[in-house]
């Protein structure tokens, strides 16, 4: 597991369906999964960081396997850096194209 500066994560990575410019959207989904992590986080409850990985051959983006809510909310509340996972046979790679801080 790595930290990395929130908004250069939130800037390099792809977030399909998410909007990450905006917390609660009216989607029945989107919202939901954002109150569970919020209720989680509010209770000192563990959430799993987001699971990072290569989404282009260029290199030049990221994408979620994992944690494109998680991402958001902590772009959206001002967190500079947050947790994220890493396969190892892409930490190189994506160190690269991002600060990792070893945790």
């Amino acid at each position: 597991m790595f930290l990395t500066n929130t908004k250069e994560l939130i800037k390099i990575s792809e977030f399909h369906e998410v909007n990450p410019e905006i917390l609660f959207t009216g989607n029945i989904i989107n919202d939901r999964r954002v109150a569970m992590i919020l209720h989680r986080w509010g209770n000192n409850q563990f959430v799993d960081p987001p699971t990072v990985a290569i989404f282009d051959r260029n290199k030049s983006k990221l994408c979620f396997s994992d944690g494109r809510h998680r991402s958001k909310i902590s772009y959206l509340l001002g967190y500079v850096q947050i947790p994220i996972a890493i396969h190892t046979s892409q930490i190189n790679s994506i160190s690269k194209m991002l600060r990792l801080i070893p945790v």
